[in-house]
């Protein structure tokens, strides 16, 4: 029984299963050899960013950081760049800069806390002393869903009561009866906590 005076765990009259009945694991047949494969590799010699959404309100960025970079960044901007630089994630938000955060190299992930329908953008790159912005790997566009329903409504669509419990399995008075339930403190598939009965 929880705080809450509601049952916890299974139901009462589901009885623990025989154990009698239980099969012997069985060892593969002689000469039986699954191949798995190759190790995965540390890396795959890529500048890649990914941004993923997660929900209305959260994106996920990982990325990996072990490509190209490495010969054109000191190439282009002087050999004590990663030296002297410093590693950002950003993330824009249509088109304007909303976030900014200290990242991890090559190897990372980060959550960013976010808006429902609105479309991102994020960069990892390196910033410079002088303030030099350098993109190293981008990913972009990825809209976030709206975090309600929708607000189209289809008559053609609507259901009756009826036709909606049909759908579910139930008549009208199981409904009512698993209704009469909930409303006394009991949950589907256990009576009510012991001494609750009807406030009305």
């Amino acid at each position: 029984m929880s705080s809450s005076g509601r049952p916890t765990g299974l139901p009462g009259r589901l009885a623990k299963p025989d154990e009698s009945h239980r099969l012997e694991a069985q060892p593969p047949p002689a000469g039986v050899w699954i191949d798995w494969g190759p190790p995965l590799p540390e890396g795959y010699a890529q500048d890649r960013l990914k941004l993923l959404v997660r929900d209305p309100w959260c994106l996920f960025a990982y990325w990996e950081l072990t490509g190209p970079h490495a010969e054109w960044v000191p190439r282009d901007h002087g050999a004590g760049v990663f030296t002297d630089a410093k590693w950002l994630l950003r993330l824009f938000a249509d088109g304007a800069l909303d976030a900014e955060v200290p990242a991890s190299h090559p190897l990372g992930a980060h959550y960013f806390a976010v808006e429902p329908e609105r479309r991102y953008r994020a960069e990892i790159g390196l910033l410079t002393p002088a303030g030099a912005w350098i993109r190293v790997a981008s990913d972009g566009d990825v809209p976030t869903p709206r975090a309600g329903i929708a607000p189209i409504v289809d008559d053609d669509w609507a259901v009756t009561e009826e036709e909606m419990l049909r759908q579910m399995g139930m008549s009208v008075e199981e409904a009512r009866a698993r209704a009469e339930l909930l409303r006394q403190g009991g949950q589907f598939g256990y009576p009510p906590p012991p001494g609750s009965g009807s406030s009305s």
